[in-house]
């Protein structure tokens, strides 16, 4: 597992590509962090995801299969992109 920042807080970071609202992050279990679902606009949802690499500090669009139902249960085979 990825250690933890020496200090708590928030860090100022790169962007995310799309903005996303109401979305779901999940703390993958190699420090990395998972954004997905959510919506730009109020009748607008999102079938993307983008991964969040602490390391470089950066986000990378994913190809997802299909959404139907976003949930923040992390199955021990972990995401399949």
């Amino acid at each position: 597992m990825a250690a933890l920042p020496a200090r708590a807080g928030w860090t100022p970071t790169g962007a995310m590509s799309t903005n996303r609202g109401y979305g779901l992050a999940t703390l993958l279990p190699d420090g990395k962090v998972l954004a997905a679902g959510g919506s730009i606009t109020a009748n607008g949802t999102l079938a993307t995801a983008e991964l969040y690499n602490p390391a470089t500090g950066t986000w990378r669009q994913r190809k997802v299969r299909s959404v139907i139902h976003v949930s923040n249960r992390l199955c021990s085979k972990g995401p399949s992109f």
